[in-house]
């Protein structure tokens, strides 16, 4: 599929991927682009099958579409969605369940503003039972619910990422759907998967905006706390770990309606059980 001559060098086949993750982030999906030398009389799901035999099993080609020669996969990829996964002892209110978070530098955060990060978590060995059999109830969920989707819509957000004012037209970001929902249980603990869906993300964003989630529903602060972080105003927003944040999926929508297109890219329906269990899999192992 690619000579010898140019399989040193990825510029020369014009490979890129449609999103990058920041150190510590996952991606459970992604999609690259790159010119190739291919049989079309060969079936592509052939090529899909020689290519998984010479990887390992945390890595999975899904599918290969033929595109137009100007296809680039960051170029043509109009919307991103990432997943975080949190414990959900962490939307408990602070009388329930009795732990602190220490706060740390982050190395990677130059500026004053912003520059901490999750580091530590104290427990008391009397609340470890606590954390393990905690489970979020109806009213709690429907909370983080409600809160979360404050994020949906064009908002400023200079105090989610970090060298950002508040006059900057970059801090608009516009987040298409975000929620919370699909509870699960790994080795006792409960978690919440939260789901963010945008055209872009600022650094750090998404890991700021899980660490408002969680000061809001530990510390029991007043909803509108949320709406004023994105107004003017200079809000310091602890940093989520990155260890729980992925990019989920990669969405072509505008390439997809072109005229003319060789094939519409969307493995995730065409794939949708396979996809879905390989990400289970690697959640999980996570």
């Amino acid at each position: 599929m690619v000579s010898k001559k140019n399989s040193v060098d990825s510029k020369k086949i014009g490979f890129n991927r449609a999103s990058r993750t920041d150190k510590g982030v996952h991606a459970l999906l992604n999609l690259f682009s790159a010119k190739v030398m291919m049989d079309m009389k060969r079936p592509l799901e052939d090529y899909v099958t020689d290519i998984n035999s010479n990887l390992p099993d945390s890595i999975r080609v899904f599918s290969l579409h033929r595109t137009s020669k100007t296809f680039s996969g960051r170029k043509f990829a109009s919307h991103r969605a990432y997943d975080y996964y949190i414990p959900t002892f962490l939307f408990s209110p602070k009388s329930e369940v009795a732990f602190s978070i220490e706060d740390k530098p982050d190395p990677e955060q130059e500026s004053e503003e912003n520059k901490t990060v999750f580091s530590r978590m104290n427990i008391e060995r009397s609340s470890l039972k606590d954390i393990y059999k905690y489970r979020i109830d109806d009213e709690s969920l429907l909370k983080v619910q409600t809160l979360i989707r404050m994020f949906e819509g064009n908002n400023k957000y200079h105090n989610y990422t970090s060298k950002m004012k508040a006059s900057d037209a970059k801090s608009y970001r516009y987040i298409l759907k975000a929620k919370a929902y699909e509870k699960s249980v790994h080795n006792g603990i409960e978690y919440l998967r939260l789901t963010f869906k945008g055209q872009s993300f600022l650094y750090n964003q998404i890991r700021r905006m899980v660490g408002i989630l969680y000061l809001v529903m530990h510390y029991e602060l007043p909803d509108h706390v949320i709406k004023e972080s994105m107004t003017s105003y200079q809000f310091h927003i602890p940093l989520a770990p990155a260890e729980g944040l992925m990019l989920n999926r990669v969405y072509t929508d505008h390439y997809n309606q072109k005229e003319g297109i060789w094939d519409v890219i969307e493995p995730w329906e065409s794939k949708k059980q396979e996809i879905h269990d390989f990400r289970i899999n690697i959640v999980n192992h996570i």
